[in-house]
């Protein structure tokens, strides 16, 4: 990439790209009447990147805050540490400009493998992965966004591809209560995907053992992009271990090692709460409200009241969370009658039905798989 500028004004005079042997002349500039020597002021601006805050940025999710980090901690100390012209609007008369932008690229392909499915390119109303790229907008075919987001289509490699380049993992099945199952990331910045199937609602933990420093995402229902939550260290020592309240569905684990530089072995398992379900709290009808908390992603609480005569029975919730009600009877948990999501005021939910006598359930949970909320619940007979 050639030398630094001396110290007098910062003129490159050496190695390939130096003026003074007639090899590169600035022929675009900031100022037109200004320098036409390649200047640098290599490490007077700051520090390179290190390999821990490259790893930073790789972890980030989604892509929004991927790019502002890439953006940010690699991208523009690059241009600094260079300094001179690197520094400047006109920064690509330093070749150095294409060398740092292909690993911008790079990295943009490294985040891609790591995480398959977050989305790789994020726009607005203004700009999308479809809108042509200036100076290019009105040609024929002009560039876009969508044609440069999988580098392989392209004919391009990277040393960090490996054997594997950006295709989708292999998702492995774990069983509910089945030993642990042997597992490894190797190599570095591999990123293991299981799935899972809860049967019933329930409290479901997830958890690695072993040495690795692991971290664990759990998303579902029924979506593998849906996330429930995310755990670093919750086990024992550096391991991962996730304890959610979840209803039936699909769920898909995604474990990467903590380092995107490292690998490790660990050991995966699954389980469902062994104790059964308490019985739901009483609603008294006509009495006053009872206090309710969503604390976790996909609970669900469950009541019960009685009809002790035909009538009209309006059960409703109040409070700033966003509920959704069911209600099922008469005598049967799992009778379905209605459900309901905004008829009450605001977020709150509301049903008015004619019951005839019996026990009638009801449950409450977040609009949200993933909301959290106090709320409180009543029944009225009319």
């Amino acid at each position: 990439m050639g030398g630094n500028g001396v110290p007098a004004d910062g003129a490159v005079q050496t190695g390939p790209f130096a003026f003074s042997a007639g090899r590169w002349s600035l022929t675009v500039r900031d100022n037109p009447a200004g320098r036409v020597e390649l200047t640098r002021a290599i490490g007077q601006g700051g520090t390179l990147p290190t390999t821990n805050g490259v790893n930073r940025v790789l972890s980030r999710v989604p892509f929004s805050g991927f790019t502002a980090d890439l953006e940010n901690l690699i991208h523009n100390i690059v241009h600094v540490w260079i300094g001179g012209s690197a520094a400047t609007r006109s920064s690509p008369n330093d070749p150095a400009f294409f060398l740092l932008h292909c690993n911008v690229d790079r990295m943009w392909a490294e985040w891609q493998k790591i995480h398959p499915t977050e989305s790789p390119f994020q726009g607005d109303a203004q700009f999308n992965i479809n809108t042509p790229m200036q100076p290019w907008q009105n040609e024929a075919t002009p560039p876009t966004p969508g044609r440069v987001v999988n580098h392989a289509a392209m004919g391009y490699t990277y040393d960090t591809d490996g054997d594997s380049g950006t295709q989708q993992p292999t998702i492995v099945d774990l069983t509910v209560g089945a030993p642990p199952r042997q597992a490894s990331i190797n190599p570095a910045g591999e990123v293991d995907w299981y799935r899972f199937i809860a049967p019933l609602a329930s409290t479901f933990t997830v958890e690695t053992q072993g040495s690795t420093d692991v971290f664990m995402s759990l998303f579902g229902p029924n979506s593998q992009s849906a996330l429930v939550t995310e755990n670093d260290d919750s086990g024992a020592g550096s391991n991962s271990r996730i304890v959610s309240n979840l209803s039936a569905g699909t769920y898909f684990v995604r474990m990467r090692h903590y380092q995107a530089s490292a690998t490790g072995s660990y050991i995966i398992s699954v389980n469902r709460a062994a104790q059964p379900q308490p019985d739901p709290s009483e609603i008294v009808v006509n009495g006053p409200e009872i206090q309710g908390n969503i604390a976790a992603a996909n609970e669900s609480d469950v009541y019960s009241f009685t009809a002790s005569q035909i009538a009209t029975y309006t059960i409703a919730t109040s409070g700033s969370t966003d509920t959704f009600l069911i209600l099922n009877g008469p005598d049967n948990q799992n009778a379905f009658i209605a459900q309901d999501d905004d008829s009450g005021p605001g977020s709150n939910s509301q049903i008015a039905r004619v019951l005839t006598p019996g026990m009638y359930y009801v449950r409450i949970r977040h609009y949200s798989p993933t909301g959290t909320g106090a709320y409180c619940v009543s029944v009225k007979r009319s």
